[in-house]
């Protein structure tokens, strides 16, 4: 797992975790241990967990690791196409960046204290969840603007690029109106490698998060949290609370 550190300075601090996600197979017990010997699941292990929400003790199920969740969501539709559908199947449509702050008691843009040792990341929660007062930490944001070439009289798919126009936090506007369509791309390109954004705010009213090497706010594949100087907002948290335990929708 790839944590971005947003420090309060401004600059992002890349760390690496040996977590990898797991995904976990209900059932039979016999028929679980027919399971573990297939080809096709490498590694696996029994652990005991609450199977169901009231259940008053631990079931006892296959713990698989997966690398990625495409490889859970396929492993997944393997198991229960060749068994017919006879096996409950959890932790595998939960996106993985999100249980792995389950699993450490963190949420996106937390308050924290990171320790890397030896690819293992040791965590200091300096946030509390019952905090409802949060302050934003230092994001760089830009406003995107898109203009097309109109061709027909109703705007399609096909139009051309016509121009492109960045404002930064400083109303600084950055326009790209020469060249053909490729040349504008790549123009873009560079002003976001020069501006590095964090947030882009796509004129007029749609916002989204931006895929940059410091994207602050999200977590895909990779987390993000804060340095121990920045307080966050309730509305950048995950859900804390557990799970649901649904057929392919679930956790345990």
């Amino acid at each position: 797992m790839v944590v971005w550190l947003k420090k309060s300075d401004g600059n992002c601090v890349r760390l690496t975790d040996s977590w990898k996600p797991k995904m976990h197979v209900g059932g039979d017990y016999r028929e679980l241990v027919d399971l573990a010997c297939k080809s096709y699941i490498v590694n696996c292990r029994f652990v005991d967990k609450f199977e169901k929400a009231g259940d008053l003790e631990k079931s006892r199920v296959l713990e698989v690791d997966v690398d990625s969740d495409s490889e859970a969501a396929q492993l997944a539709k393997k198991i229960q196409r060749e068994s017919n559908y006879k096996f409950r199947l959890y932790d595998v449509d939960i996106p993985s960046p999100q249980v792995y702050l389950y699993h450490k008691n963190l949420f996106p843009l937390a308050l924290v204290e990171a320790e890397d040792k030896d690819r293992e990341i040791e965590w200091l929660l300096k946030d509390s969840r019952d905090t409802i007062d949060y302050k934003l930490p230092p994001l760089r944001k830009i406003i995107l603007q898109v203009k097309t070439r109109k061709n027909k009289r109703i705007r399609t798919l096909g139009d051309e690029l016509d121009s492109v126009q960045v404002i930064t936090d400083s109303k600084e506007k950055l326009t790209i109106d020469t060249g053909d369509e490729t040349e504008k791309i790549l123009g873009l390109v560079e002003i976001f490698r020069e501006l590095d954004p964090d947030i882009v705010i796509d004129a007029p009213t749609d916002v989204e998060y931006s895929t940059s090497s410091s994207s602050a706010g999200t977590l895909h594949p990779s987390g993000s949290t804060r340095s121990k100087d920045t307080p966050t907002s309730p509305m950048e948290k995950f859900s804390t609370g557990r799970p649901r335990l649904d057929y392919l929708a679930g956790s345990i």
